[in-house]
């Protein structure tokens, strides 16, 4: 019996036969937060995808975690931002921040799988790409949500959907894939007469909810998500510090950063331990630790001469303690933990004297090709 090596979360489980990948199971639902909120729920949803604010590019919340008020409300999903383990930077989208995004076409290339209200009339039209001579003869409105949900057994692509490749692959997913994908594109490309066509609905005297289902969505309702009228197809996704959602946070370092350990049955002689590692692994905690040691060296100090060009007392930099903390634990983690500490020295900061530019003011430098922040000489040389 062979094991086979788990490369990324959203493959961890086979695919279900009954996932084809169309519309109807990517984002095309009578409700959408019924649908995501179940499937969260049952774990049968691995992942949820959008495109980057700004561009055009793919991103993604892997293992979703539903975050719930008092009354049982969700709020917010949490997950993590990278679908390989051993990477962890926990995520969040606000449930509020899930939407329609709308969409007018030309009538005669509008996909058959997406619904359509009314021919939208010439009145609105004024001001528009369509209003002039050689225009579609008519133009129809939908509503697509700014999220689409992925499977298990599915490999999401990265990067931009403008690419050939990255639209290939959506394609191989599910035909729903690459319609949103196309969907989205458009509706970014329409983005100016998109909303001069919204304005003048929302000039018409009559009911909000009269107008959408006329133009939009006949089968629109009360449930339905919130209309996006000015952001497009674009999702938000923040990156979180884990304290603030400690339950999630442990769920999914539990499944992105396992902890090695031996198993039960083997009985070890008093004093003795057994450490396992991953091949890969060892070479990258070694790398990790030449960063370390080239990291302190970015921070000797001294006394410099610059007339006579010389430099005396040369001393190594003292890590503090939380800086000390983080450089002891392992590659995976030490990312999160340095995040957690710079976060609490912030606030900390914001707590002392206002009036204090030492308290009121903070310079930091990021190297983030290779996540090193040579600014933490403040936490090196200076620990509070």
């Amino acid at each position: 019996m062979t094991n086979t090596i788990v490369t990324s979360y959203t493959t961890s489980i086979p695919k279900r036969p009954d996932i084809t990948g169309k519309p109807d199971q990517v984002f095309q639902f009578k409700n959408f937060m019924d649908h995501l909120i179940g499937g969260i729920r049952a774990g049968t949803i691995a992942a949820l995808g959008t495109v980057v604010p700004g561009s055009l590019s793919l991103q993604y919340l892997y293992a979703p975690q539903l975050h719930c008020n008092l009354s049982g409300k969700p709020i917010a999903i949490i997950g993590n931002c990278s679908n390989k383990p051993g990477e962890f930077t926990m995520i969040k989208i606000d449930v509020a921040s899930i939407r329609d995004f709308p969409l007018f076409k030309d009538k005669t290339t509008f996909d058959a799988a997406l619904t359509h209200g009314e021919d939208i009339p010439p009145g609105f039209l004024v001001h528009t790409d369509w209003s002039s001579i050689g225009a579609p003869s008519a133009i129809v409105g939908t509503l697509v949500p700014n999220f689409f949900i992925v499977y298990f057994g599915h490999d999401p692509p990265h990067g931009s959907i403008e690419d050939d490749e990255v639209m290939l692959q959506l394609a191989r997913m599910g035909v729903g894939y690459e319609l949103w994908a196309e969907t989205a594109k458009d509706a970014i490309d329409k983005g100016d007469d998109i909303t001069s066509i919204l304005d003048k609905i929302d000039d018409e005297e009559k009911p909000e909810m009269e107008m959408y289902k006329k133009y939009l969505d006949p089968n629109r309702h009360d449930n339905s998500l919130p209309l996006s009228k000015y952001n497009g197809p674009f999702g938000s996704m923040t990156i979180v510090p884990t304290a603030d959602f400690p339950a999630a946070a442990l769920l999914l370092k539990k499944i992105f950063l396992p902890e090695s350990s031996v198993p039960s049955s083997t009985v070890l002689p008093s004093g003795n331990i057994m450490t396992l590692q991953l091949p890969g692994d060892i070479d990258k905690e070694a790398e990790a630790k030449k960063g370390l040691v080239k990291l302190m060296l970015f921070h000797v100090r001294g006394n410099i001469d610059i007339e006579a060009i010389t430099m005396t007392n040369i001393s190594a930099a003292v890590p503090s303690k939380g800086m000390q903390i983080i450089m002891n634990q392992n590659r995976a983690s030490r990312a999160s933990s340095f995040a957690d500490l710079m976060r609490m020295t912030i606030n900390e900061a914001k707590a002392q004297d206002w009036t204090s530019i030492r308290s009121s003011q903070i310079s930091i430098k990021l190297d983030i090709s290779h996540l090193q922040m040579y600014c933490i000489y403040v936490l090196l040389v200076h620990p509070a």
